[in-house]
């Protein structure tokens, strides 16, 4: 886990060190990158993300909705949290600006939600549950951990990044950030990892693997909003599901479907996950017309 940071100061000897420290120290989660003048940040912000901006001149204030903060040489102004005290311990500034990006994230985005769609029962609804709901909550990420995509696979650049994540996601190696930071998104602000080579690789995740990751999501507030589309027969753990805030199972309202529900709660219960089940939202299947309908299925349904 890596916090981008871009520092603007006219001391360029001061911003200069700073900037190496934070990109040499291993216990300092920042990468830094070095600006001495404002109209050479302006024209970096557009070209790359950042999660804060640390100014050196208090009287600047760049164009951007980016979280500011400001290094004051007077530690008696540094009266609010956004103001840092800049002759002081680099590691102390690295702790107050890994403390700040996380408080802003959570004041400004609200915390990370996730969402384990799955279904003992075929033919349900669920990946048009779980893509609509990315749709409809923007700035999202849409895992699809199914036995097949559901969609025709045209790049071959997608299943490399799905892939690629995929390992960092099994060895718990925080590249994963990068790679999903860099990532392409949709028109509605939604990025897919769903082109998995294999779904052989998705069964041998453990429980630890998706629990750190979704500490990770947290913890960097990427995504308002992060959704597993879950296979049945990918799922060989159960006890994956209890990680998730929302657990979301689309059943169809006809005996044959009922029996499986019921068939599989028995086994939740064999398997010590009474509380589990007792988590789990059954939904109807999803009918909609438009975007307002779609909005009232979720809110009827208790999902959003």
């Amino acid at each position: 886990m890596s916090y981008r940071v871009a520092i603007c100061d006219r001391d360029g000897e001061f911003a200069l060190s700073l900037t190496e420290y934070f990109n040499r120290c291993e216990e300092i989660p920042i990468r830094a990158t070095m600006f001495t003048m404002g109209v050479a940040l302006e024209e970096g912000l557009k070209n790359s993300r950042y999660d804060l901006i640390l100014l050196g001149d208090c009287s600047y204030i760049p164009n951007t909705d980016i979280g500011v903060a400001y290094m004051c040489e007077d530690r008696d102004k540094c009266y609010a949290e956004e103001y840092i005290y800049k002759y002081q311990s680099v590691s102390k500034i690295g702790n107050q600006i890994c403390a700040y990006i996380k408080k802003q994230k959570l004041d400004i985005e609200g915390p990370t939600v996730t969402y384990g769609i799955f279904s003992p029962v075929g033919r349900c609804g669920k990946t048009l549950i779980a893509e609509s709901l990315c749709g409809l909550l923007g700035d999202s990420l849409y895992i699809g951990f199914e036995d097949y995509p559901s969609h025709k696979l045209v790049r071959t650049s997608d299943r490399e990044i799905s892939d690629k994540a995929l390992y960092y996601l099994s060895q718990q190696h925080s590249g994963i950030l990068e790679l999903l930071r860099e990532g392409n998104k949709d028109a509605r602000n939604v990025m897919y990892l769903r082109d998995f080579s294999s779904c052989m690789d998705i069964r041998q995740l453990e429980l630890e693997n998706i629990r750190w990751f979704i500490g990770l999501l947290k913890d960097t507030g990427i995504f308002k909003s992060v959704v597993f589309d879950l296979g049945i027969s990918v799922l060989a753990d159960y006890h994956i599901l209890t990680v998730f805030d929302k657990v979301i199972a689309p059943i169809p309202e006809d005996d044959i479907s009922g029996n499986k529900v019921f068939n599989f709660r028995q086994s939740l219960c064999e398997q010590g996950l009474e509380q589990l089940d007792g988590r789990i939202q059954y939904v109807s299947l999803p009918v909609w017309d438009s975007e307002e309908g779609l909005r009232e299925y979720f809110q009827r349904e208790d999902i959003i």
